[in-house]
């Protein structure tokens, strides 16, 4: 599942990445070196993703 949320560290738009159980971070698209994709990840903390989470609930029958 992707979810796009706004990153505490730069305020820009990305998309969420949950990584362990207390550790999320944000990836955002930087552009191609190499011919390879990059990004640049900031990690969040876990009562920014709480309140994103509570202002924008997902619907996970909308997944299924």
């Amino acid at each position: 599942m992707k979810m796009k949320i706004v990153c505490e560290v730069c305020r820009d738009e990305g998309y969420l990445q949950h990584i362990s159980q207390n550790y999320y971070r944000v990836r955002h698209y930087v552009g191609v070196e190499n011919g390879k994709p990059r990004f640049e990840y900031h990690k969040q903390s876990l009562e920014h993703v709480q309140r994103f989470l509570n202002q924008n609930p997902i619907d996970l029958r909308a997944l299924t």
